[in-house]
């Protein structure tokens, strides 16, 4: 069939008979949703994190090798990425425990036991 591939990811947001509030929203697209923003939300945060700290260094030793453009370099603290990353170790930790009491025991021995 044309549309089988419709049918498996529909199938990938079914919980199962009887399940909990919870358990539904975890299985639901909302939720996906949700974990693929944060996914990359997070991506660009280590991102914007190293091309600051790594302009920051290389600028630093530029200037102490008497080899920087002018000036000295920028003042570069990174106790804010510290604490955003903090956020989203916390959003990680939550999420694995939320996808685990969905899931139960096909969190560990399920078909995505390799994944």
């Amino acid at each position: 069939e044309a549309m089988g591939w419709k049918k498996k990811v529909l199938s990938a947001f079914t919980p199962r008979d009887g399940a909990d509030r919870l358990t539904r929203f975890a299985y639901g697209p909302i939720w996906a949703a949700i974990s693929v923003i944060m996914i990359v939300i997070n991506t660009v945060v280590i991102g914007c994190e190293t091309q600051m700290s790594t302009t920051h260094h290389l600028e630093k030793a530029l200037h102490r090798e008497g080899n920087g453009w002018g000036g000295s370099p920028g003042n570069y603290d990174g106790t804010a990425f510290d604490v955003i990353e903090q956020i989203f170790l916390a959003w990680m930790i939550f999420e694995v425990l939320v996808n685990a009491y969905a899931q139960r025991g096909d969190f560990l021995r399920g078909r995505d036991k390799a994944w």
